[in-house]
């Protein structure tokens, strides 16, 4: 997906909420709240060049969106130094972060 279009999808869903949130019920506006979080975040990993995966112990994976393609699922990826893990999706992209610009990648700030 498009940083564009997740903007448009973020706008989309304000506006929505500022127009409707007193005809909506407590649990609809925390789903839509919960929705522009979600986009808010995929739209920060895609403008920085990051990928996250949720792995089948409900870890989180995150990286260089590049490395993906280097990927082996055969292998054990906790160790590896291209990626971070980590049981909270927040803590993985932020230590995603700190790893590239620790190797000089500047375009993940």
């Amino acid at each position: 997906m498009q940083t564009k279009e997740i903007e448009s999808l973020i706008r989309f869903w304000k506006d929505s909420l500022a127009q409707h949130r007193l005809l909506m019920s407590p649990s609809a506006v925390y789903l839509v709240e919960q929705t522009i979080k979600s986009l808010e975040t995929l739209g920060s990993l895609a403008a920085n060049g990051l990928f996250v995966a949720r792995l089948n112990n409900g870890d989180w994976m995150a990286g260089k969106a590049t490395y993906i393609y280097q990927l082996d699922i055969t292998q054990d990826h906790y160790a590896d130094p291209n990626l971070s893990i980590s049981a909270d999706l927040a803590q993985a992209v932020e230590a995603a972060r700190t790893k590239l610009r620790r190797c000089g990648n500047d375009d993940a700030d």
